[in-house]
């Protein structure tokens, strides 16, 4: 968590970052995913459009201009350099907790196991931790 509680540390290619949600931003998101944030979140499976434009969204407080293929690039990066992307969804429903949008923090991640199957590859089950 960051200094101001609002926020979520994540580092993404070296870089920290910090994770915040807004009423502003949650309405920017909703529109790039044309459909409101709590329908994406109750999907039986989260499709990776999803995920990257949350991440946007999420890192529009700390840079502003960035765009979503941008957000995709950061992903890949971070994936290809063995980040998860559990770990990384899991930071971004904390920030949205935070933010007061999510409920609490075990929703939160009972909502990443759900996550789980759709990011593992073909095949396999995730594991438990």
């Amino acid at each position: 968590m960051s200094q101001d509680g609002r926020s979520v540390l994540v580092v993404l290619n070296g870089t920290e970052k910090h994770l915040r949600y807004s009423v502003n931003v949650l309405a920017d998101l909703e529109q790039q995913m044309g459909q409101p944030l709590g329908s994406a979140l109750a999907a039986e499976a989260i499709g990776i459009r999803t995920i990257r434009a949350m991440l946007w969204a999420g890192l529009k407080h700390d840079t502003p201009a960035l765009s979503v293929t941008e957000t995709g690039d950061l992903m890949q990066t971070y994936l290809d350099g063995g980040g998860s992307l559990p770990d990384l969804t899991t930071k971004m429903l904390e920030a949205l907790s935070l933010a007061g949008f999510a409920g609490d923090k075990d929703k939160a991640e009972s909502k990443v196991t759900e996550i789980g199957p759709f990011v593992s590859e073909p095949g396999s089950m995730p594991q438990s931790p």
